[in-house]
């Protein structure tokens, strides 16, 4: 985790990103990914809501797991194909220009 200056957030972990997301699903709107470096970051907006959250995934605690689950790889999902797309791939095949 990553914090900018302009108060947003840079997670690179998907299962406290899916654990954020679970509990307040409507933070997933203000989400953004940037892949750096090979990297894929989720930005979002630092409020003390996500550092409550953070908090709470750090100490762990007790989440639905198959809810969860569903969570984490929702979030996978669109961080691989976010890397992807920065590599020319698409659906595990090169894009033919």
């Amino acid at each position: 985790m990553k914090q900018n200056s302009d108060k947003f957030l840079e997670v690179t972990d998907p299962y406290q990103l899916a654990f954020i997301i679970h509990k307040k699903p409507h933070i997933e709107e203000s989400v953004s990914y940037i892949v750096r470096d090979g990297f894929t970051f989720a930005t979002m907006p630092a409020t003390p809501i996500v550092y409550k959250l953070m908090a709470e995934y750090n100490s762990g605690h007790t989440i639905n797991a198959i809810e969860f689950t569903r969570t984490i790889k929702r979030i996978r999902g669109t961080m691989i194909q976010k890397k992807n797309e920065t590599r020319g791939i698409n659906n595990g095949r090169h894009v033919i220009q």
